[in-house]
């Protein structure tokens, strides 16, 4: 009887430091995130993996794209007519979706390149009055960012479309959302583009 009660306060004593310890290591392992990446796995597991779809085609903005010799030059310097061109390019193919990953949230201030170009090309040979006639035309449309021609024929492509998406940000404070200027999004939907990044760098929540 002695060593019965004996053997079960031990055992009772072995069972209340294995719990003890085991508490511990998990406090510990949680506050270090030690089962971050063991949460991270498990919910992974839950989802099933698919194959990427053939029907989804991407057009990406690479170092072709802005090749100074070849290419459309600095990304920064890109009119919004070039979307504009995209757009009708790809509405050849009669897509269900085009949405863009890229955020409009500003009006041009600048003049683009081609058009300086352009320019150029139409003073040519002319006549000085005459130049400085196109000279003056030219000011007054880029008189105002508000009415700069390049966004004027970026909203007129969106308005003869029904099917584009428009990139929108959730802000750094998190308390507001960046969209496009009200010239684009009244004729596009917006998909909101930012999204937290886990640690292992994948996103798991939207």
């Amino acid at each position: 009887m002695f060593m019965l009660s004996h053997f079960v306060k031990n055992r009772s004593v072995i069972g209340v430091f294995i719990g003890i310890l085991v508490t511990v290591i998990c406090s510990v392992g949680i506050f270090a995130s030690l089962f971050d990446d063991i949460n991270l796995r498990f919910s992974d597991s839950l989802f099933t993996l698919n194959n990427p779809t053939q029907e989804i085609v991407i057009v990406a903005i690479d170092e072709k794209s802005t090749d100074t010799q070849t290419g459309l030059k600095r990304f920064s310097q890109w009119g919004r007519d070039y979307y504009a061109d995209l757009i009708t390019a790809i509405e050849d193919e009669n897509p269900k979706v085009v949405a863009f990953d890229l955020i409009f949230d500003s009006h041009t201030s600048i003049v683009p390149r081609q058009e300086i170009l352009e320019l150029e090309e139409e003073v040519s040979g002319k006549k000085e009055d005459t130049k400085l006639e196109i000279y003056d035309d030219f000011i007054n449309s880029y008189s105002s960012s508000l009415d700069n021609p390049v966004d004027q024929e970026f909203s007129d492509k969106l308005a003869e479309t029904d099917n584009v998406i428009l990139a929108a940000s959730i802000s750094m404070d998190e308390q507001s959302l960046i969209e496009p200027i009200y010239k684009f999004k009244r004729y596009a939907k917006l998909g909101v583009v930012s999204a937290p990044i886990d640690d292992d760098g994948i996103i798991r929540r939207v």
